[in-house]
């Protein structure tokens, strides 16, 4: 059994969202989606390669996986018996510029591959 550990990024990412919901759709929502992305995450301490692995997916170097749940994606990284987790975005957001700085929807490929 691995433990899970937050990022600080990825704590604030929770917050955020949190508070995000509660501002436009109530506190019963914000607190459902919430429990729903936790218990989520939760499940990684019993199968922490439940996730894709991003680089086969989308052919970016790096060591993280992602769990989509609640319409957002759970960013990760297994470290020996322990699981990381990098950010939870939002499913609208660009993941590649949250994550790397680069534009997904970069004018030409060139620019897109080279921003990474």
């Amino acid at each position: 059994m691995t433990r899970v550990v937050f990022s600080p990024e990825a704590y604030n990412d929770l917050l955020e969202l949190s508070s995000e919901l509660r501002q436009r759709f109530g506190d019963a929502t914000s607190k459902h989606v919430t429990k729903r992305i936790m218990s989520s995450i939760e499940k990684l301490n019993d199968f922490p390669e439940a996730g894709f692995d991003v680089m086969k997916k989308h052919g970016i170097t790096c060591n993280y996986r992602c769990l989509i749940t609640a319409k957002n994606y759970v960013f990760y990284r297994i470290d020996e018996d322990t699981v990381l987790i990098i950010r939870i975005i939002d499913q609208r957001q660009d993941f590649i510029k949250v994550l790397f700085g680069a534009d997904m929807f970069a004018s030409d490929e060139k620019e897109y591959w080279d921003n990474i």
